[in-house]
Parts: structure tokens; sequence; C-alpha cells
């Protein structure tokens, strides 16, 4: 029987990541650990945040280009409302991206240069 080597490129830094386990065991109790998040009390629980982010999203998207009839750069707003709904979720507040229609505290711009270093790190 032929064994052949694994060339592990999904993590290099040893760290634990459960998208790419490939111990059934250990992939289990992760999903376990997890799990609570992703039940439909949680979601629900969590529906209100989503709806406030969501609004919005759409209220941005109708002061600054619906009743202006302008062009929307939709690339930039997805981004404003996704890392707006990230930073809810995770922070309890959304920065804010919608509301202001700004990159807030240069967020989004850091996140980039950082994301350009990425494959160095």
């Amino acid at each position: 029987m032929l064994i052949l080597l694994r060339y592990d490129i999904a993590l290099p830094n040893g760290f634990f990541n459960l998208a790419v386990e490939r111990d059934i065991q250990t992939h289990a109790e992760g999903r376990r650990a997890i799990a609570k998040d992703y039940n439909m009390t949680t979601t629900l629980a969590a529906e209100a945040h989503f709806d406030t982010i969501i609004n919005d999203f759409i209220l941005a998207l109708d002061r600054n280009f619906a009743q202006k009839e302008s062009v929307c750069d939709f690339t930039i707003w997805s981004e404003y409302f996704t890392y707006d709904m990230i930073t809810d979720l995770v922070f309890g507040e959304a920065y804010g991206f919608c509301k202001t229609g700004l990159d807030v505290d240069g967020s989004l711009r850091d996140l980039r240069q950082m994301l350009l270093l990425s494959p160095f790190l």
C-alpha cells in the first residue's frame, strides 16, 4: 500500500481551525463547542440586530442614492453593510459605516492594508 505524505498548507502556524480539521473526534468536539451559537434560539435572538443593520443600510441607500437619483458604488456599500453587521455581532454595536457613509476611523483602510500583507505573515 502506497502512503503519501500530505502537505498541510491550511495550518502553517499550528492554530486550530475547525474548517480544515481532519481528525473526526477533534472536529466533533469543535463543532459541539460552537453549536450553541448557531441554533434557532440564538439566531432568532440576533434577528433584531440584523434588522437594525439592514434598516440602516436601506435608509442610507435611499438617502444617498435613490432620493438623489445618483449612481451607487455597491462594492463600497456592501462592504459597509458587511462590516456593520460583523462589528455589531462581535462587539455588540455597529461601527456606523452605513449611517455615516464613511470609513469610520479608517478601519476599512487599515483592514485592506493588513490583508495586503497577510500572505507574508
